[in-house]
C-alpha cells in the first residue's frame, strides 16, 4: 500500500481553496451564506483532496457506532440478496444495525454513498464495487477514517483488505472439464465485465481447462457484458444465433435467464440442443427456477454470515491479525455432475421451409436487430427471412427499378420518411390499408407520427419499422463538476446546462474545446459527421427551424437565402469550429463521444444503444435532453411492397408477426427504435436506456423534411435537393455576406433542376 497518502483537514482544505478555515466550516456544515464563487472553490478542494467531513464529530462523547452500511450494485442478483440474509442475521444478533444502497454500478453514486457512511460515522461497510481499479480512493478510506471495509465479490486492485468470494476459478475450471470429460467441444462463457476479480477469474477457470484439455480458446466463446438478463440475450444473438455452442457457462442466474430467453426464440431445445449451467446459490426450492438448467450452489447466505462477523471482530478487536482474504467453495464439486449428451457439433434442427422472403434494406441497427430475430418467426411460420443491404442511394435506385418489375426480386423494401412522397408519387409502393390495416385493433399501438408517415389521403403504404428520435446526448459528469459550473457561469452569466437555444449549444460547445478553452478537460465540444449528405441535412435542419427558417416563404416558394436561413447557417458553421476534422457519418461522431473527447452530440436512439452494448462505463457518465429549441427531425423508416409483389400472403403475416408486443421488446433491447409504443412504457427499458422516456414528447414535436417534389417533367429526388443542401454546406464561408450569397446560389441549383 502507497503510505505516503495524507489525511485530508479542513486546514489543507482552506489552503488549497484559497479561504480560512471557518470559511470551510461553514461550508461543510451549512450554517453561513458563502458567495457561490467561494463555495464551488471549497467544495472543489474537498473533491481533489479527498477530504471527508465527520457529521457527528461536534458529538465528542458520542458512544461507539453500531451502524453498519451496506452498499450493493442492486438487489436483483439473488446472490446479493442471500448476502444480505447472512449479513442481517449476524448483525442483528450482535445487536448492529443495517443501512443497505444501491450503487446501479455508478461510481459516482458508489462514492457518494462512501463518503455519507464514513461521514455519518458508520462502523463498517460491506461493498460490492463498481470501481476496483480505484485503488487511491480505497487507501485513503482504509488509511485515514475510522471505518471498516468488507469488500465482497469484487476485489480491489493492490490493497490488503478484509475479502470474501467465491473460489469461481476452481468452479469454473471443474464445470469445463467435466463438460470436456463428458464429450462436449464446442462450450462457451458469458459473464459481467472482465474487470471484476469474481469475474476474472471465471474467465481464467474456464480458459485454463481448454486449454488443459488440448482445446483452442475461441475468442468468440468467452463473452463479456453487463450483468442483466438484456445483456445476455443480446450478446446470445448478436454472437452465436448462427453458429450456437454445445453448452454455455454463466456467472450469474440475471445471465443465465436471458440465455433461455435467446434459447427459446431460436428453438435451441435446453438441454438437448444446448447444456446451459449457471453459478448459482444453495436452494432447496428449484421449482421458482427452469427446467434443465444445472445450477451450482454457492453458499452466499453463509458468507454473508462469515463476512458479518468479520467486520464485527475488526471493528471491536482491531488489534486481531487474522487471514483477510477468503475464498468459499461452491459445494457443486462435492457431488457427482449428471451432464446430458451433447449435441453432434455441425447438427441443426430441422429447417423445412415453405418459402422466402427477400427484403432489400440499409444496414442499421433496427434491422440487424430484426435479422437476429428472425428465427422465431421463421419457427412459427416456416419462412425465411433473407436481408440484402444496400447503401442509402443504392437502395433508393433499387426500390424505384425493382417495383415496376412483373416478378420484382424483392418482396419488401425499407424506405426512410423522407422519400416516402416521392416513391408514392412515382407508383413505387403498393396502398395496403384493406389488406391490414382493416381495424382499429391494427393501428392502436403504433406512435401515431411514426404511422402518419407512410400515410397519404388516409390510405397505408407501409409497417413503420424504425421509430426513435434526435435528442442530446452530454457528458452530464463534466455538466455537474463545481469548478466548471463557475467559470461556465462567470463567463456567461448563465448556469453550465444542457442548450436551450442553438446560440447557447455554441457556447457551451466552444467552452468544452481545448482550443478555445485550454482548461477544458475533453478535447471538443460536439461532433459532426459530413460526408453522408442525408445525415449532414439531419444537422442542419433542426438548427434553420430553432432559428424560425424553412426552405419555402408564406407564400409557398423556395426561399433558401432567408434572414432566418443565413442566421441558422451562420450558427452551423460556427459549432463546426467546435468538431473534429474528418468526422465521417453519425456513427463516428457518436464514437467521439463515448471515447471521451466530446462533450456533447445529437444522435438518434438506434446509435444511444451502443452505449449499454459497448461502453455501457458511459451510461452513468451521460445526461439525455431534447435537442435545442425543440426542433427534431421526424425520422424513420418503414416497410413497404411494390404493386407487383408475389408473395403478399407471407408479407402480411411478417407484419402481423412484427405487430406482437414481445417482438418490440426483443428489437429495442438487441439496440433497434422501435415504432410501437410498447418500449417506451416498460420500466426495465427504460431503467436500461433512459433516453427512451425522451421519445414520445420529441416524436411529437419533430419536424418533417419538406422538400422540393415537382419538376417541369417528373418529380426531384429527396437526393438531389439534399445533395444542393450539403455540397452548399462543405463549401460554405463563415462571413454573413458569403453565406447569403452561398444560400442564394444554392437556391438557384435547385431552381434549375426543378425546371428540368
Amino acid at each position: 500500500m502507497n503510505g505516503g497518502i495524507h489525511m485530508a483537514t479542513q486546514k489543507d482544505v482552506a489552503a488549497r481553496a484559497g479561504v480560512s478555515i471557518a470559511a470551510v466550516s461553514y461550508c461543510i456544515n451549512g450554517t453561513h451564506n458563502l458567495n457561490p464563487e467561494t463555495r464551488a472553490r471549497i467544495q472543489n478542494a474537498i473533491k481533489e483532496l479527498n477530504y471527508i467531513p465527520n457529521s457527528q464529530a461536534r458529538n465528542l462523547k458520542r458512544q461507539a457506532s453500531r451502524e453498519l452500511c451496506a452498499i450493493f450494485p442492486d438487489l436483483e442478483n439473488l446472490c446479493y440478496n442471500e448476502f444480505l440474509k447472512g449479513i442481517l442475521m449476524k448483525a442483528e444478533s450482535s445487536n448492529y444495525s443495517l443501512n443497505i444502497s444501491c450503487s446501479y454500478n455508478d461510481i459516482s453514486q458508489e462514492q457518494m454513498l462512501i463518503t455519507n457512511a464514513v461521514s455519518k460515522h458508520y462502523a463498517g461497510i460491506f461493498l460490492v464495487t463498481c470501481q476496483p481499479q480505484n485503488t487511491k480512493f480505497f487507501q485513503n478510506i482504509q488509511q485515514h477514517h475510522p471505518i471498516e471495509l468488507v469488500f465482497l465479490e469484487r476485489l480491489p486492485d493492490k490493497m490488503d483488505v478484509i475479502y470474501y468470494g467465491f473460489d469461481n476459478y476452481k468452479t469454473l475450471h471443474y464445470l469445463t472439464s467435466q463438460l470436456i470429460k463428458n464429450g462436449y467441444r464446442d462450450i462457451a462463457l458469458l459473464t459481467g465485465s472482465g474487470r471484476h476479480f469474481s469475474e476474472s477469474e471465471c474467465i481464467s477457470g474456464f480458459q485454463d481447462a481448454m486449454e488443459a484439455a488440448g482445446l483452442p480458446v475461441d475468442e468468440s466463446r468467452t463473452l463479456t457484458s453487463d450483468t442483466t438478463k438484456e445483456a445476455a440475450f443480446s450478446a446470445f444473438l448478436h454472437t452465436w444465433v448462427d453458429n450456437p455452442p454445445q453448452a454455455i457457462i454463466t456467472s450469474s442466474q440475471a445471465l443465465c435467464q436471458g440465455v433461455i430467453e435467446a434459447c427459446n426464440l431460436t428453438m435451441n431445445h435446453i438441454p438437448r440442443d444446448i447444456c446451459v449451467i449457471t453459478l448459482d446459490v444453495e436452494n432447496w426450492n428449484r421449482s421458482s427456477f427452469y427446467p434443465d438448467i444445472i445450477r451450482t450452489a454457492r453458499p452466499a447466505y453463509s458468507l454473508g454470515k462469515e463476512s458479518c462477523k468479520a467486520l464485527i471482530e475488526a471493528i471491536e478487536k482491531p488489534e486481531k491479525t487474522e487471514d483477510r482474504f477468503h475464498l468459499i467453495q461452491d459445494t457443486i464439486s462435492r457431488y457427482p455432475l449428471h451432464l446430458p449428451a451433447p449435441r453432434k457439433i455441425g447438427t441443426a434442427p430441422s429447417a423445412d421451409s415453405i418459402g422466402t422472403l427477400n427484403i432489400a434494406a440499409v444496414d442499421i441497427p433496427t434491422v440487424r436487430a430484426l435479422q437476429a430475430i428472425s428465427h422465431e418467426f421463421f419457427n412459427q411460420f416456416r419462412i425465411y427471412l433473407n436481408f440484402d443491404f444496400f447503401t442509402f442511394n443504392e437502395l433508393f435506385a433499387l426500390i424505384q427499378e425493382d417495383s415496376k418489375r412483373e416478378k420484382p426480386d424483392y418482396d419488401i423494401y425499407l424506405y426512410d420518411t423522407s422519400w416516402f412522397s416521392y416513391l408514392l408519387q412515382n407508383g413505387c409502393l403498393k396502398d395496403i390499408t384493406e389488406d391490414f390495416y382493416t381495424t382499429p385493433e391494427s393501428t392502436k399501438y403504433f406512435l401515431p407520427e411514426f404511422l402518419a408517415n407512410c400515410c397519404h389521403d388516409g390510405r397505408y403504404y407501409g409497417f413503420p419499422i424504425v421509430g426513435g428520435t434526435q435528442f442530446l446526448i452530454y457528458r452530464r459528469d463534466l455538466f455537474s463538476r463545481q469548478d466548471l459550473c463557475l467559470k461556465y457561469q462567470k463567463d456567461h452569466n448563465l448556469s453550465l446546462r444542457p442548450p436551450k437555444t442553438w446560440k447557447e449549444f455554441n457556447s457551451i460547445a466552444r467552452f468544452f474545446t481545448r482550443e478555445y478553452n485550454p482548461d477544458s478537460p475533453i478535447l471538443y465540444g460536439t461532433a459532426i459527421g459530413t460526408q453522408l449528405n442525408e445525415e449532414l441535412a439531419l444537422e442542419f435542419e433542426p438548427r434553420m427551424w430553432g432559428h424560425g427558417g424553412n426552405f419555402y416563404d408564406h407564400h409557398g416558394r423556395l426561399c433558401m437565402n432567408s434572414p432566418q436561413n443565413i442566421s441558422a447557417m451562420a450558427n452551423f458553421m460556427e459549432s463546426f469550429q467546435y468538431s473534429p476534422k474528418g468526422i465521417r457519418n453519425n456513427l463516428d461522431a457518436f464514437l467521439e463521444f463515448v471515447k471521451g473527447d466530446a462533450a456533447m452530440v445529437l444522435t438518434f436512439s438506434e446509435y444511444a444503444t451502443q452505449i449499454q452494448r459497448t461502453h455501457s462505463e458511459y451510461l452513468y457518465k451521460s445526461g439525455y435532453s431534447m435537442i435545442p429549441s425543440h426542433t427534431p427531425t421526424n425520422v424513420g423508416w418503414h416497410l413497404g411492397i411494390s404493386n407487383n409483389c408475389q408473395s403478399l400472403p407471407f408479407v402480411f403475416q411478417f407484419f402481423h408477426w412484427l405487430y406482437h408486443r414481445h417482438v418490440s421488446y426483443y428489437m429495442s433491447i438487441l439496440g433497434g427504435a422501435s415504432a410501437l409504443e410498447f418500449p417506451y412504457k416498460n420500466h426495465e427499458l427504460l431503467r436500461m436506456y433512459p433516453w427512451l422516456s425522451l421519445s414520445p414528447d420529441s416524436v411529437q414535436m419533430s419536424r418533417s423534411r419538406l422538400y422540393p417534389l415537382k419538376k417541369r417533367h417528373g418529380f426531384l429526388t429527396p437526393n438531389e435537393f439534399e445533395g444542393i443542401l450539403c455540397e452548399g454546406i462543405r463549401s460554405m464561408p463563415r462571413g454573413t455576406k458569403e453565406i447569403s450569397e452561398c444560400l442564394t446560389s444554392m437556391q438557384k441549383k435547385a431552381i434549375h433542376l426543378l425546371a428540368q
